[in-house]
């Protein structure tokens, strides 16, 4: 858009969404720009605010997504990405993909998880990464019960604060709990997914 503006541009091949959604999923990269230099209180720039904020949630989790505004662009607020990382992951990718995927799982983790750069302690236990905020469902499809991380596959999972209903529920269903991210609860998590593979 033009300065104090607002605008939106998009390109996808209508072939691509024919052909194979889960390719697109796994290929399409997100951009989200804001020209916010010149903030107004007029209708134009309000509806440009919140449709940029609205967008942000709704892509936040996407594998590829990135925000900015035309402050933050002149600020220098935003580091660039190193060149010599781009060549490490496009070889680690070429030799192992999900080496690559899996490293990107933890990274994002380290930033959307409660337990923060502790998940580091995980990911070095050797344990695949697990999913953030993960939402227990009964057969109704109600949530029956919150883990900040889990192995759905394995019923293993970890919540932040003690909740004694929630871990009696979670059990109940055959999952194995814990509560926090210390050293004995990385090490129990470790075995349990270890006897689970």
């Amino acid at each position: 858009g033009h300065e104090g503006g607002s605008g939106m541009v998009a390109g996808l091949p209508v072939a691509t969404f024919q052909k194979d959604a889960q390719a697109l999923r796994e290929t399409l990269s997100v951009a989200l720009f804001i020209d916010d230099r010149n903030p107004t209180t007029d209708k134009p720039f309000e509806t440009a605010w919140q449709a940029f904020w609205n967008l942000s949630n709704l892509l936040q989790f996407a594998p590829r997504f990135s925000l900015s505004s035309a402050l933050g662009v002149e600020g220098e607020r935003y580091a660039p990405a190193p060149a010599e990382e781009a060549t490490d992951t496009a070889a680690t990718e070429a030799t192992d993909p999900t080496s690559a995927g899996e490293e990107a799982c933890w990274a994002e983790l380290r930033t959307l998880s409660l337990f923060g750069d502790a998940v580091a302690d995980l990911q070095q236990a050797g344990v695949p990464c697990p999913d953030s905020g993960y939402e227990l469902q009964d057969e109704t499809g109600e949530i029956v019960a919150e883990l900040e991380l889990a192995w759905p596959d394995a019923r293993v999972g970890l919540l932040i604060d003690p909740d004694p209903q929630t871990q009696a529920s979670l059990e109940a269903r055959g999952w194995s709990v814990w509560v926090g991210l210390d050293e004995e609860t990385i090490q129990a998590v470790a075995n349990n997914l270890v006897q689970e593979a």
